[in-house]
């Protein structure tokens, strides 16, 4: 055999086995080919070649690996990877995309929600407004003994607007407060700590919260499908309602990691989320029509002493009405559930014929 021939032969040797253990080195670190590409500054054409065994690894990847990963030149080369304990803590150091898409989410955020203490929302007065409670919520990144990230949650309840707006800025403006457990709440009256976690899918957020009163939560939020900082949404929670029973309660809940200008009573109609006001049709003006006849003919042709022309008058009733039904409409949509000791019993008795008899308490 011919030397060139010995050379070409020991050369597809060596690209086969720097092929198989390139492949093995991005199965270990669990990354696909386009993250490894674009961890070690290759193309992934060029990714491509080396694990198709078309072409040998540059010495600048060579010296790479080596340095990252603790594998020398000559064993990459030369004979299978079995195992490498930097490898694997590297592994460990790496962010995924998934790692990369929930610090999207780090920082801090104003809530915002419906105050659960009136029942329901459902005695409809004149004098039922919209109570807003506030709150803060932390998403931060923590590393574990082993080098892992983790992503933690803190959250602040039960607070006024002002006191939720000091806080923001002391953690936002003060180094020594990392965490909202740090912050000096000596001052605020009623107020609970939550702490917990933040888990992602393709379309979900899930934040899980529980305080030290043993009253637990979870937040569900959409996901954009972006790579931006996230900076708030509407969701639901789910939890325990406050005041003197501990009711399973659900409602939605706002986050933005921006201060809001607006009053309470715009809150409430961002949370009434898909609250649509009514606009009148013909139907509706045919009842101004008629109700103008009726004050008419009843002798009333003025309206606080101010003479009204029939334009005039039809665009007074018609105002009146809608902020009548609106009214109405608002104070009864859907604000949060709350189920008391007396739901769950008067369910039980309402489904204890469809219960199976068999089954003994």
């Amino acid at each position: 055999m011919k030397t060139s021939e010995r050379g070409l032969i020991h050369s597809d040797r060596v690209k086969t086995v720097a092929s198989n253990n390139l492949s093995y080195i991005i199965d270990e670190l669990g990354m696909n080919h386009k993250e490894f590409a674009e961890e070690f500054n290759i193309s992934e054409q060029t990714l491509s070649e080396y694990l198709n065994g078309t072409a040998l690894p540059t010495l600048q990847l060579l010296i790479e690996l080596k340095n990252r990963c603790g594998i020398s030149i000559d064993e990459f080369l030369t004979s299978e990877i079995e195992y490498s304990s930097q490898l694997k803590q590297y592994r460990e150091l790496t962010d995924s995309v998934e790692i990369k898409m929930l610090r999207r989410f780090c920082g801090v955020y104003y809530m915002h929600y419906f105050d659960t203490t009136v029942y329901k929302y459902t005695n409809i007065t004149d004098k039922l407004k919209p109570r807003i409670s506030c709150g803060l919520l932390q998403i931060y990144e923590e590393r574990t003994p082993l080098g892992n990230s983790c992503f933690k949650a803190s959250a602040i309840t039960c607070c006024t607007r002002s006191e939720c707006t000091k806080f923001f800025a002391d953690i936002s403006t003060r180094p020594e407060i990392k965490t909202l457990l740090d912050l000096d709440v000596s001052q605020v009256k009623r107020h609970h700590f939550y702490t917990g976690e933040i888990d992602i899918t393709s379309h979900n957020v899930f934040i899980s919260l529980a305080s030290e009163f043993r009253d637990k939560c979870l937040m569900i939020f959409q996901n954009p499908d972006s790579s931006k900082e996230y900076l708030g949404g509407i969701g639901t929670v789910n939890s325990v309602s406050r005041g003197h029973e501990s009711m399973p309660c659900a409602q939605f809940i706002m986050l933005t990691r921006r201060t809001l200008t607006c009053d309470e009573n715009e809150i409430a109609d961002f949370l009434h989320l898909s609250y649509r006001k009514m606009t009148f049709s013909d139907e509706e003006n045919m009842l101004v029509s008629r109700l103008k006849r009726i004050m008419l003919s009843s002798g009333v042709n003025s309206m606080n002493g101010a003479n009204l022309s029939d334009d005039e008058t039809d665009v007074l009733i018609s105002h009146n009405i809608e902020k009548l039904v609106n009214n109405l409409i608002k104070h009864q949509y859907f604000k949060c559930a709350t189920i008391s000791i007396q739901d769950d019993y008067n369910w039980y008795k309402s489904m204890e014929k469809y219960f199976d008899e068999s089954f003994e308490d």
